[in-house]
């Protein structure tokens, strides 16, 4: 199943519960998340397995809970990948978290202040 990078109702959820504040977590996220990649390159690069699947599964329930779904469903997909010790294509799945963060990033940006 095909996941959008935004899912609209999270978002408006967001937007309702978190009035002023939602910005702010758009901003915190989205400054956040490039350091979270770099970290699970570092990781993926190392073969540091630990590092690699607290990094993923933080991302995975950041990016849920700002609404990057898709975003959320890669880094889920590489928590799997390390929980049944099938890291073949791990440096794949780290390649696909940056990419979705690059999609997502200029439609969460555009959700400020909306």
């Amino acid at each position: 199943m095909d996941v959008g990078p935004l899912d609209s109702e999270t978002i408006n959820t967001l937007r309702e519960v978190l009035e002023g504040e939602f910005d702010n977590l758009i901003n915190t996220f989205l400054s956040d998340v490039p350091e979270k990649i770099k970290q699970l390159y570092d990781a993926e690069g190392t073969a540091d397995v630990a590092a690699l699947e607290m990094v993923a599964h933080t991302l995975k329930g950041s990016s849920g809970n700002v609404g990057a779904m898709a975003l959320s469903g890669v880094c889920g997909e590489l928590v799997k990948a390390i929980r049944t010790n099938s890291l073949g294509n791990a440096k794949e799945l780290v390649g696909r978290v940056d990419a979705e963060f690059s999609r997502v990033k200029p439609l969460l940006e555009a959700e400020k202040g909306g």
